[in-house]
């Protein structure tokens, strides 16, 4: 009562009696409690805050070891598996040696005991002896510069020109091949060791040396970088005369005009058709067109319905006609064209294996999957169920909009958005909150954006808001996606705060219980609880020591008993103790309630600071709070004043509260730009985090 005596004499002093030196004292205490339990409050959240930023410091800082202790840990596993590979290989490698040098070893073995039993002449086994003896001075074969069939014509020659005999070919060229070259010769069989030819045949194949290999070469064959037109033109007919040569025909017109259109004729054909031929190696032209007539003649007798008997004798479908048609082209057709077929000149056959089609619109080119059909609003069929497709189109000129669609069948609620009456829809398929943006104000938005996926499959990105909600889904604060919303005012998908199971979420039969006394058992518990129905199980919960936690739980066996006894035992007194009756929650449902309950009392803070709550910044250094709450008195009954630090240092900038938003708005007008301590202050209204994210974002976008 010190305050109050110090109110009196203020009063005395300024000659006040009676009742009116009383209100005079009661008034200004009045207000000096106001004054000091505020600044309680301010002093109480700024220490909350404090706390929750340390907390949220060290969460990161945990967050950030774990992170580089994984990041050092897959760094050690990569430096082990690598480690393991390098062994692997190199062991690889040693075994490939030993296996090659026993290949080695049994041939010079076999070569012994041919030589042995050979009854050539004296000349010949000299040449064999000396052909043997020493290693052909080449250059070993490299895979990656060289080509192998000009590196084999280089060794014959250089085996012609030194006298080699041609049985030791296979052998001396063996010790020139590296790599995968090497490996096509240890794959040989021993009987095969000395046959040169098959072995350069092998090679060949290897390398795609082949008919259709020099054909693609010759055909895909380009200037390169710092080649000579002379160089390019010699490669072209190498290319070309190798070709010419395993083909097997004479050097003559007649036969190269026949090579080309055979080729041609294949390479235009169907896959299958292409595979057939190539199967059978036709010679000349004519056994090509034979064999290509053979192929459809078998498929002629056959129907697209699995190769059942001839039905000629019935007429065919339009439509079947129309796709055999278009699947007898494509036996004929390259990348850029088809052959059109007369169907008055040809019999149009099926082709035996169908091809895949849309079930939406019967269109080959894709499937149904890629139908941008299926996405209509009309009514379809589907494994001989109704969907109704309410996904709707959008209009390339506004940002979302529906023609037609239907919502006879939708499920509405009624609900509340900001307070105002709004169209509600659950959608199970959804995974968020879709509010239209007509029912949201400016200050709403957070300044972020979100991308999100339609059920169309599109990314698209909408911006994203808070807001508040009331309906039988759930009641609370949540952050939702803005959208020009055509069929309801708000979408509400599968989100924490709603249960899937929304109608199950009601009927509880567990009861929980607390701040009863520490001599309530498990047997006073289910004396309280009994009048109201079956039990299952009642639990007082107890500590290690078996000391009482002064709550519990009681599960009934029929929910209607378990929210009687909520409603009719809440608030009830027990002992002297006003107990707390209600439907035992989750982790995550209480956690929800405690999120939605921080936001309602910020809110309500916020609107009770609306228009009162002044920021300054740009402050000296050397400003306190005593200061800055001097400087605005003149304005008004000033609340609290607080100049924000750092470790104790100033951040240049801090709060005034007034009582009422008249006065903070004269001190606006008579502070904002004055200077002090030669710095001009900027002062205007105090606004939340979210507030100043929206209002950057709608002046810079």
């Amino acid at each position: 009562m010190a305050d109050f005596e110090h109110f009196l004499a203020l009063g005395k002093s300024m000659e006040l009696t009676g009742d009116r030196l009383l209100e005079f004292a009661k008034e200004n205490f009045q207000i000096y409690r106001t004054e000091k339990k505020e600044k309680e409050d301010s002093e109480r959240e700024e220490r909350r805050l404090a706390r929750e930023e340390k907390q949220r410091e060290f969460e990161e800082n945990e967050k950030r070891r774990k992170y580089e202790e994984e990041m050092k840990r897959l760094e050690q596993e990569a430096v082990v598996q690598l480690k393991r590979m390098e062994f692997e290989e190199t062991e690889r490698v040693r075994r490939h040696e030993l296996e090659l040098k026993s290949v080695q070893h049994n041939q010079e073995v076999q070569l012994a005991a041919l030589r042995s039993q050979n009854s050539g002449s004296d000349s010949h086994t000299v040449t064999d002896q000396k052909s043997i003896s020493r290693i052909p001075k080449l250059p070993a074969f490299n895979s990656e510069v060289d080509d192998m069939d000009a590196y084999l014509q280089r060794f014959e020659l250089y085996a012609t020109a030194q006298g080699w005999n041609s049985v030791n070919w296979a052998t001396n060229l063996s010790a020139l091949l590296t790599g995968k070259a090497l490996s096509v010769y240890t794959r040989r069989s021993v009987a095969q060791v000395n046959d040169y030819q098959g072995l350069k045949t092998d090679l060949l194949r290897e390398f795609q040396l082949t008919i259709e290999g020099y054909r693609s070469k010759f055909l895909s064959m380009r200037l390169l970088l710092n080649e000579s037109a002379s160089q390019f033109a010699s490669r072209l007919e190498q290319a070309f005369d190798r070709y010419v040569h395993l083909s097997g025909i004479t050097k003559n017109f007649d036969d190269l005009r026949e090579l080309i259109i055979k080729d041609q004729f294949v390479s235009s054909c169907s896959d299958e058709l292409k595979i057939f031929l190539k199967e059978r190696s036709s010679g000349s032209l004519a056994d090509t067109k034979k064999l290509a007539d053979n192929y459809l003649d078998a498929r002629m007798n056959f129907q697209l319905d699995g190769g059942k008997c001839s039905k000629f004798d019935k007429p065919m479908p339009v439509d079947v006609v129309h796709s055999t048609q278009e699947t007898f082209s494509r036996q004929f057709s390259t990348p850029s064209e088809s052959v059109q077929v007369n169907n008055q000149d040809q019999l149009f056959r099926p082709n035996l294996k169908s091809r895949r089609r849309c079930f939406i619109c019967s269109s080959d080119s894709h499937l149904a999957r890629d139908c941008s059909s299926k996405f209509s609003v009309d009514q379809k069929k589907f494994n001989g169920k109704h969907v109704v497709n309410t996904t709707f189109t959008l209009d390339p000129n506004v940002d979302e909009t529906v023609n037609n669609i239907r919502t006879d069948n939708l499920n509405f609620q009624v609900g509340f958005v900001f307070d105002k009456p709004a169209k509600i829809l659950r959608d199970t398929g959804c995974t968020t909150v879709v509010v239209n943006k007509k029912l949201v104000p400016q200050t709403a938005f957070t300044g972020r954006k979100q991308s999100f996926v339609m059920a169309d499959g599109t990314l698209r990105e909408a911006e994203v808001v808070t807001i508040p909600v009331k309906s039988i889904l759930f009641t609370g604060t949540v952050e939702a996606l803005a959208l020009n919303l055509p069929i309801c005012d708000l979408i509400v998908g599968n989100i924490d705060e709603v249960d899937l199971n929304e109608g199950e979420a009601k009927k509880f039969h567990n009861v929980y219980i607390k701040n009863f006394g520490a001599n309530v058992d498990d047997d006073k518990l289910l004396e309280l609880f009994q009048p109201f129905g079956d039990i299952v199980n009642c639990k007082v919960m107890r500590d290690g020591r078996g000391n009482s936690k002064r709550f519990g739980f009681v599960n009934f066996v029929d929910h209607k008993a378990a929210l009687k006894a909520v409603e009719n035992l809440n608030n009830f007194e027990l002992d002297g103790y006003k107990i707390f009756v209600g439907r035992a929650q989750t982790r995550k449902e209480r956690d929800i309630e405690l999120k939605n309950r921080f936001h309602q009392l910020k809110q309500q803070k916020e609107h009770q600071l609306k228009n009162r709550n002044l920021y300054v910044k740009n402050l000296s250094e050397s400003i306190t709070d005593a200061d800055l709450k001097e400087m605005f008195s003149r304005f008004g009954n000033v609340t609290s004043a607080k100049v924000m630090r750092a470790n104790g240092r100033s951040k240049g900038f801090g709060f005034v509260c007034f009582t009422s938003p008249q006065e903070a708005e004269k001190a606006i007008s008579g502070m904002r730009g004055r200077p002090i301590d030669l710095k001009p202050v900027y002062v205007d209204f105090a606004q939340c985090k979210e507030c100043r994210g929206a209002l950057t974002t709608c002046n810079y976008s």
